[in-house]
């Protein structure tokens, strides 16, 4: 077992909780949100610095909220980028119905971020049932596996278009698979490419 893969995404976790609590988004949101930080960080499944969060509210939010929080986040000078994206009507019909904010960020060490914010309403949240299968069926050996996996594919020009983080944990979680050529032979199951 590659123990240093544990040791990265250790210290990725820590440095992503830090953001958290720079950002305060709770504070810009007041109590109409829930903020949640979602995906691997929450796992402890980091192998890049990439955070995501979802900021639920019952109905989704009007344009005015967007880009309210989209202001706040462009005037922080830790924020190098800003791409926004509208999916309220499921053009991305792999992502939930929701706002996107996709931010480039520099953290105190001067390492850049991804930054995946989505804005959705409770019924859109897809991030639960992800949720609920990594804490039932997660274990050390099957996060190392996932490390591996992610650490092999992180560069690989389909990953995030034609497969995501997701079906590596299905792929793991839910059919035993160990390393990258299981991987690839379970996304041809699912008709994807890898």
């Amino acid at each position: 077992m590659n123990k240093d893969l544990l040791i990265i995404a250790d210290q990725l976790q820590r440095d992503a909780y830090s953001i958290v609590e720079k950002l305060q988004l709770e504070s810009v949101l007041g109590e109409r949100f829930v903020v949640k930080v979602v995906g691997s960080t929450v796992y402890n499944l980091m192998t890049w610095r990439d955070l995501d969060f979802d900021l639920v509210t019952p109905v989704l939010p009007d344009n005015k909220v967007y880009f309210t929080l989209v202001e706040y986040l462009f005037a922080l000078s830790e924020v190098k980028k800003v791409t926004l994206a509208d999916n309220r009507n499921l053009e991305e019909q792999d992502r939930p119905k929701s706002m996107y904010i996709g931010l480039q960020y520099v953290d105190s060490k001067k390492e850049i971020w991804k930054l995946d914010i989505r804005l959705l309403s409770k019924e859109d949240v897809v991030t639960d049932r992800v949720a609920d299968l990594i804490q039932e069926k997660l274990t050390e050996k099957f996060r190392h596996y996932i490390l591996e996996i992610k650490t092999q594919v992180h560069n690989n020009p389909k990953y995030h278009k034609s497969f995501s983080s997701v079906d590596i944990y299905n792929a793991v979680l839910s059919n035993s698979v160990k390393d990258l050529g299981g991987f690839e032979s379970y996304l041809k199951t699912l008709g994807k490419s890898f």
